[in-house]
């Protein structure tokens, strides 16, 4: 499909990075995984949310997102948990933009590839997930291939082929209903919006949802001696998210 127009609802959640392009040309399913900053600023402007499990991997939570709001056979598309010997991500990829930008002839990309390749674990920690699943949600699940090998197995999550997926689909592709008219309207979302920022932005729980490491660490520290010095680091950087969060909400 065209980029910025997809006849397929996009579930994202309140935490989710996606494209202006994109986002404007969708039905989004707004998710909440029913904690922090996020599910109190959707209840907050009357956006209403289906329910998603948080994940290691947004694949586990596409998963078990698929598999509550269906019947049939869900199938995952280009699932591959094997590392590779290069990049740990599909591109074009933001990621890669951003840290492209430090290679230079004395620190060269190979380097920082085979690195991240041989450090990273995140990819079989995924697998795992997906190894140790009951068989009671990967008789539904399955991984679809164009007869390609996979390095890797998912445990009982079967790998088919096209052939399987259109004998399952048998005409169904009708997708599950999710649209909400009782949205509020554009103007009154921003103007929630902004009272809720008006009303959270300094708060502890806003400090602990959005600096999560740095917050910890300003309480553990509570009468040593670098408690001040945390404390104002901690406040700084949210000082200068919140500049960018004024502009976008107010200009």
């Amino acid at each position: 499909y065209e980029v910025g127009s997809c006849s397929a609802p996009l579930a994202l959640s309140a935490e989710s990075f996606c494209a202006k392009r994109i986002i404007s040309g969708c039905t989004v399913i707004p998710l909440s995984y029913g904690d922090g900053l996020e599910s109190a600023l959707l209840s907050y402007c009357g956006i209403p949310a289906a329910h998603a499990e948080r994940n290691g991997t947004v694949s586990g939570t596409a998963a078990e997102f698929a598999l509550d709001i269906t019947s049939g056979p869900v199938f995952l598309c280009g699932l591959d948990l094997n590392a590779p010997a290069g990049y740990q991500h599909a591109q074009p990829n933001c990621i890669e933009v951003r840290n492209s930008s430090f290679d230079n002839r004395t620190v060269p990309k190979e380097g920082r590839i085979s690195a991240s390749r041989f450090s990273s674990q995140s990819l079989s920690v995924y697998s795992g997930w997906f190894k140790s699943l009951p068989a009671e949600k990967t008789k539904r699940l399955f991984r679809l291939s164009d007869h390609f090998k996979f390095a890797d197995t998912l445990g009982s999550v079967a790998d088919t082929d096209f052939d399987f997926f259109a004998d399952s689909a048998d005409g169904r592709n009708v997708f599950p209903a999710f649209t909400d008219a009782n949205i509020p309207p554009q103007a009154e979302l921003l103007k929630s919006e902004r009272q809720f920022f008006e009303n959270n932005k300094s708060s502890n729980e806003w400090l602990h949802s959005v600096f999560p490491a740095e917050y910890l660490g300003f309480m553990r520290s509570a009468g040593g001696q670098d408690a001040e010095a945390k404390k104002n680091s901690l406040l700084k950087r949210n000082d200068v998210l919140l500049s960018h969060l004024e502009r976008i909400l107010y200009e």
